[in-house]
């Protein structure tokens, strides 16, 4: 008797274990599964060169909607900035400019990721008020223009990922670290998560040869998976 109470303790067991590893990876797993994600960014986002893009997505946000099962719209832009340089080409098409225009009505999340070109563009990084002419001031102001027009929608920062030019300084003296401290700042006073590709990303100035096609600051086919893999699991996360 005190033998089959004891194989049916551990079967009773060993059901809850396979019923929370069942919550744990599949249920969490799938919680944004369905969801409907803009990604919107600069080359990195857009996927530039890499070889698995197609007209409807590529580079990173390819590999979030493969791991979520979730339909994410890429909005990447390669060129492009969070705020207006002037006199710079692509301003009509800086992220602060393009939330004026766009409907954000259906999205259930979006993700901002810039700050490679506005480093290299000379952007300034500015304060905490809303402007369209600096960094920080661009996010803000972007931030609460979506909110503006959909108030259910989740925004997510990306700071962005490291490159072969981390340490050196752009024409107003800030090393691109400046920048990624900008997104933590700007993801904290807007009550907006962050998540650190930067740090987590696992890239380098020195294993950039390795990372990147251009061996600079576009990512190969593997980065951009790996990328997408650190996206799935962070915005994952999230929302457990």
């Amino acid at each position: 008797m005190k033998k089959r109470r004891l194989v049916l303790v551990i079967m009773v067991i060993i059901f809850w274990v396979i019923c929370g590893f069942y919550t744990a990876v599949v249920l969490n797993k799938n919680r944004i599964q369905n969801k409907t994600i803009a990604a919107y960014g600069d080359s990195i986002t857009f996927g530039q060169y890499s070889t698995d893009r197609n007209k409807s997505q590529g580079g990173w946000p390819r590999e979030l909607a493969t791991q979520t099962e979730a339909t994410v719209m890429n909005e990447g832009i390669s060129g492009t900035l969070a705020g207006s340089v002037p006199g710079f080409s692509q301003n009509e098409d800086a992220l602060c400019n393009r939330v004026d225009r766009n409907d954000f009505k259906n999205l259930d999340y979006l993700t901002i990721a810039y700050g490679t070109n506005d480093w290299e563009g000379g952007l300034p990084i500015g304060n905490d008020q809303a402007n369209k002419g600096t960094f920080k001031g661009a996010l803000i102001y972007s931030i609460n223009t979506i909110h503006a027009k959909n108030t259910r929608v989740k925004i997510v920062l990306l700071t962005p990922i490291a490159n072969a030019m981390d340490g050196q300084k752009n024409a107003n003296g800030n090393v691109f670290q400046d920048f990624v401290g900008a997104v933590q700042e700007v993801g904290k006073r807007e009550h907006v998560p962050v998540i650190d590709l930067y740090h987590d990303a696992g890239i380098t100035a020195k294993n950039a040869p390795e990372m990147f096609w251009d061996k600079q600051v576009h990512p190969t086919d593997s980065t951009y998976h790996k990328l997408g893999d650190l996206v799935a699991e962070k915005m994952e996360q999230l929302n457990k």
